[in-house]
């Protein structure tokens, strides 16, 4: 009776740690999936500035820069809320960035630069 109880709580442990184990991984991959989208994101649009430069208004490569925000957003929703509604805030803007105004309440710095600076943040927590 011994043996096979005290084979139970190794089992019990076995599966424990390799739960710890998948719930790690599966943090691991959301993480990454996060800043991937991120970076995907950052790099499109800081792309269509220069881009700008020498080229007219694209409203159809800022719909899809909008949707890439609004992705990265939806990604880091659970691993980084502040992060997360800074990138809604950016789809939002490039959904009409010419009439783009921020509520009152919701004075968040959007901007490129800041947006990277967080994010290169969160790739080295």
């Amino acid at each position: 009776m011994e043996i096979t109880s005290l084979l139970l709580v190794f089992k019990e442990f076995r599966d424990w740690i390799l739960g710890i184990d998948k719930a790690n991984l599966e943090h691991n991959k959301e993480d990454k999936l996060a800043l991937k989208s991120i970076y995907i994101a950052l790099s499109e649009t800081k792309s269509y500035f220069t881009d700008r430069i020498s080229a007219p208004q694209d409203r159809k490569r800022e719909a899809q820069i909008s949707r890439l925000w609004f992705e990265a957003s939806t990604e880091l929703k659970n691993v980084n809320q502040d992060l997360a509604q800074r990138c809604f805030l950016k789809g939002d803007f490039w959904t009409d960035p010419n009439n783009w105004q921020q509520k009152d309440g919701e004075k968040i710095n959007i901007s490129l630069d800041e947006m990277t600076k967080l994010s290169r943040e969160l790739l080295f927590i």
